[in-house]
């Protein structure tokens, strides 16, 4: 007679297999990148003086194309993530 731990007792006879195999499909893929050092903003506005920048944006966001062409933007960033 052996004594033995019903904790850790296993009355399996099959060895425990593991086979797992995926096949996909290749895909190229690059990576670019992009430098802003000034912001994109027109010549006649200075980067550094927050007074030129808020005047420009506030300038940009009642311009009526601007809201068309965000919407437009959106959708082509949205396709390539």
């Amino acid at each position: 007679y052996i004594e033995q731990d019903p904790v850790h007792f296993s009355s399996d006879n099959i060895p425990k297999k593991s086979e797992h195999e995926v096949n996909t499909q290749r895909v190229s893929t690059r990576s670019q990148g992009m430098k802003h050092t000034e912001g994109g903003w027109p010549k006649e506005v200075d980067a550094n003086e927050h007074q030129e920048t808020s005047k420009w944006r506030r300038k940009v966001d009642k311009d009526p194309n601007f809201l068309d062409a965000v919407k437009v933007l959106t959708s082509e960033s949205l396709h390539y993530l």
